[in-house]
């Protein structure tokens, strides 16, 4: 599923969707104002900025930053992250990514 198709679905189901084309864009919005995210959705497979690295960046400006991790079975065992962090499996559909963000929103809820 491509990322425009996941934003129009996540909006339709009330989401607010910030999507950045590669990594360097989504990490000029998210250090515009890292307190207005409530998780991050990162394909591990993106363009300009390998989102292993971006990961390392936004754990950096924020540590407990709910993370969706779009990936293979092979990238998921080379990551070492803790805290609210979920794996969704390409290629991922719409309803996929919609219950792993009601998971991390009521992870986030128990943990505050």
């Amino acid at each position: 599923m491509t990322r425009l198709r996941v934003r129009r679905s996540l909006q339709r189901h009330g989401v607010d969707v910030c999507a950045a084309e590669d990594g360097f864009s989504a990490l000029r919005e998210f250090h515009s104002d890292p307190h207005a995210f409530d998780a991050a959705i990162v394909d591990l497979d993106l363009p300009a900025m390998p989102g292993s690295e971006l990961l390392g960046h936004l754990r950096k400006i924020c540590p407990h930053l709910p993370l969706l991790i779009i990936t293979d079975a092979l990238h998921k065992a080379e990551l070492e992250l803790s805290g609210d962090v979920l794996f969704a499996a390409k290629p991922v559909v719409a309803q996929q990514v919609i219950a792993r963000l009601q998971v991390l929103r009521s992870l986030r809820r128990l943990s505050a």
